[in-house]
């Protein structure tokens, strides 16, 4: 059953749960993974950059972690911040 999925690239870590908030971990300030910098200022582009990764990806290859209802929202989620804030000037 899926618990959660991630897009990782050198520096970020995007988790998606079923239990939880977005988590965006910075291995470059924060190499232990203790806090979550999602929301956070300049954190945006990141998010989005790795959420539409994860996106793509579950497109590509119909993984079912992508289907969860949880995780599609907190995807959804992601993206749609990014939406928000392109149309408010942010």
């Amino acid at each position: 059953t899926a618990r959660w999925v991630a897009a990782i690239d050198a520096r970020y870590k995007l988790v998606l749960s079923v239990n939880d908030t977005p988590w965006l971990f910075d291995a470059q300030q924060d190499p232990d993974e203790l806090r979550n910098f999602y929301g956070q200022p300049g954190t945006q582009s990141v998010s989005r950059r790795l959420a539409n990764e994860l996106r793509d990806y579950g497109k590509r290859t119909g993984d079912p972690q992508l289907s969860h209802a949880k995780i599609a929202a907190s995807l959804e989620g992601v993206l749609g911040e990014g939406e928000a804030q392109r149309k408010d000037g942010r």
